[in-house]
This record gives C-alpha cells, sequence and structure tokens, in this order.
C-alpha cells in the first residue's frame, strides 16, 4: 500500500482560462502597487487640503485590496492543483501553468502581507504626520 495522496483532478489536468491565469499570477502585484499609490495619493490629498476621512478612505481601500490579493492566491492555487500531474506534495511545477499558479500562490502570501503592514501605519500614526 503507497502512502500517495491522490486528487481526481490530477488524473486528467484541465486548462485554465488566460484571465484567471494572469489574475492568480499578477493580481495580488497589482494590488500592492495600487495600494502603495493610494496611500501616497491620499496622504497628499487629505493632508494638503486639511481634509478629513483619509484614514477611512485608506483603511477601506487596504481591504479591498487586500481581498483581492487573497482572491488572486486563491485562484493560483486551484491552477496549479488543476495543472498538476502529480500529487500537490510531489509536483515541481514544470508546465506554464502549474509554474504560474505557484508562482501566484507565493507572491499573494508576501504580497498580501505586504497589503497588511503598508496598511498599519495609518491606523496607527496620525495621517498627515506621516506625509511630512
Amino acid at each position: 500500500m503507497t502512502g500517495k495522496i491522490t486528487n481526481p483532478a490530477q488524473d486528467h489536468p484541465q486548462s485554465v482560462s488566460q484571465k484567471r491565469l494572469w489574475f492568480g499570477f499578477g493580481g495580488a502585484g497589482i494590488a500592492w502597487v495600487l495600494l502603495g499609490c493610494a496611500d501616497l495619493l491620499t496622504a497628499y490629498y487629505f493632508c494638503a487640503h486639511s481634509a478629513s476621512g483619509g484614514r477611512t478612505l485608506l483603511f477601506v481601500l487596504t481591504f479591498l485590496l487586500l481581498i483581492t490579493a487573497i482572491g488572486a492566491g486563491w485562484t493560483g492555487f486551484q491552477t496549479f492543483r488543476n495543472a498538476a500531474r502529480e500529487p500537490l506534495t510531489d509536483s515541481h511545477a514544470i508546465g506554464r501553468q502549474e509554474f504560474m499558479g505557484m508562482v501566484g500562490m507565493l507572491m499573494a502570501i508576501s504580497l498580501g502581507l505586504g497589503i497588511i503592514w503598508l496598511g498599519i501605519p495609518a491606523m496607527i500614526l496620525d495621517f498627515c504626520v506621516r506625509a511630512k
């Protein structure tokens, strides 16, 4: 008796649409860049015009872009799992879809943490002190 874990999806690897493939691969990176740009623009606008609500806006944007990164990571995982020809514990991501799914998964984990770390100062520090 072998100790291999089998997955029915691995018997017949499925093709993934190009939109799902690229969203899983680059969605977290785009979300991270957008949050960085939004952080700079909101700090500039709300501090230059002495307006209120910047902290709330940045919190909402951070939450939405974190959800986007999590969604991209899940899509990358599904791509990796569906394209794998071996059990996931033995897979090496040799094919294009497997590789893009695995990289998307890893990027979503690291950049998801980056999104959290980029959003924390807006919750703790005074909004306009960071911009000066």
